[in-house]
């Protein structure tokens, strides 16, 4: 066995191989679902953020009105009112005046909101006798406009 020599059984294995890396792409369904889902809540408040942004500055308009008890204030808030009915409803409401105004107003819910707590707000911009609360008026601006769809 000398013509033989012993060779060493390590010298016949291979090099290890190792596998090759993980790559990103393709993106696996748990990460389709999630970029799905991120997309869907950016798009649902953009539309929410757009869809309410009259609201948001018809109040910021209500609020910018200083409460007194004065002919001014109450022709300023009616004319707020009246430009937020007209964009919401149409003009059907521009002509309104008074007791038929305030009305109106109410129609849009369950409970009589002017007509009950303010009903001199319909006569106040072209009466200077006629003089509701002007926080009153505010407060009751404000929610009608809170709960205008």
């Amino acid at each position: 066995m000398q013509g033989m020599q012993q060779q060493n059984p390590l010298d016949q294995l291979k090099d290890i191989h190792l596998p090759d890396p993980i790559s990103i792409w393709p993106l696996g369904l748990g990460w389709w679902v999630v970029i799905v889902l991120v997309i869907g809540v950016v798009l649902l408040t953009i539309w929410w953020v757009k869809k309410n942004q009259w609201k948001r500055l018809a109040k910021r308009q209500l609020l910018s009105y200083e409460p007194m008890a004065n002919v001014d204030y109450y022709y300023q808030m009616n004319r707020s009112l009246k430009q937020i009915a007209v964009q919401r409803f149409g003009s059907k409401c521009a002509q309104l005046s008074g007791q038929r105004w305030l009305e109106f107003l109410d129609s849009q819910f369950k409970e009589p909101l002017f007509t009950s707590e303010v009903p001199e707000f319909g006569e106040a911009p072209d009466n200077p006798n006629a003089k509701p609360d002007p926080n009153s008026v505010q407060r009751i601006a404000l929610l009608w406009l809170k709960k205008l769809r």
